[in-house]
């Protein structure tokens, strides 16, 4: 499978590793909160600066994801825009690209959650209720690579509310359509050969 076909496919295979929250009480050892303030994502106030702490030590936690390197999120509240990124081992399976994709985005919106519980929980159908407000990008990345997201195994930008998975399995045919047209417009095309050609 190409990278272009795994990303056009992501959309749909995102939500198959939604299932019951494994957030409890994470612990805290964080190095940095992008974004910054604290913005409200639903009716309580969400301090950044906890859920950065709390992701920090769940998503970099080796015997969990052994592949994994160091994740991080920015933020930007004026546009509603959240990008979630994980730089892992060049060496991952495609297979595990996904999985580890489909964990970013499901277990963030549930650290997010654990401190307003008005945001619906991730499940085998939805990447959660954070994502109804926030547009969200999942990056996948070669380290290296934080610059340059053609090089990134996964890179899916999806807009706010396109987060279960009737938009999502629409995304990706739109994906994969887009594609499709692309190669075909890009194919070269054969010279007309006619009456007094060459003359």
């Amino acid at each position: 499978m190409t990278k272009r076909i795994l990303m056009a496919l992501l959309c749909g295979a995102f939500l198959t590793g939604c299932t019951k929250s494994t957030i409890v009480a994470p612990e805290l050892n964080a190095e940095n909160v992008p974004g910054g303030g604290v913005p409200v994502a639903g009716e309580i106030e969400i301090d950044w600066q906890q859920v950065a702490d709390d992701a920090d030590s769940f998503f970099n936690d080796e015997s969990e994801y052994p592949y994994g390197k160091h994740m991080q999120f920015f933020l930007n509240e004026d546009e509603k825009k959240l990008a979630l990124t994980w730089v892992v081992a060049d060496d991952i399976p495609e297979d595990e690209a996904l999985l580890y994709a489909s964990d970013l985005a499901c277990e963030f919106n549930d650290i997010v959650a654990v401190q307003d519980s008005s945001i619906a929980l991730s499940n085998d159908n939805s990447l959660g209720g954070l994502y109804d407000q926030y547009a969200l990008i999942v990056g996948i990345l070669p380290e290296g690579t934080e610059n340059d997201p053609s090089q990134w195994f996964v890179n899916v930008e999806l807009a706010a509310g396109e987060n279960n998975a009737d938009s999502a399995a629409m995304a990706a045919e739109e994906s994969e359509t887009e594609e499709t047209e692309a190669e075909t417009a890009a194919e070269p095309t054969e010279p007309v050969v006619g009456p007094g050609a060459g003359q």
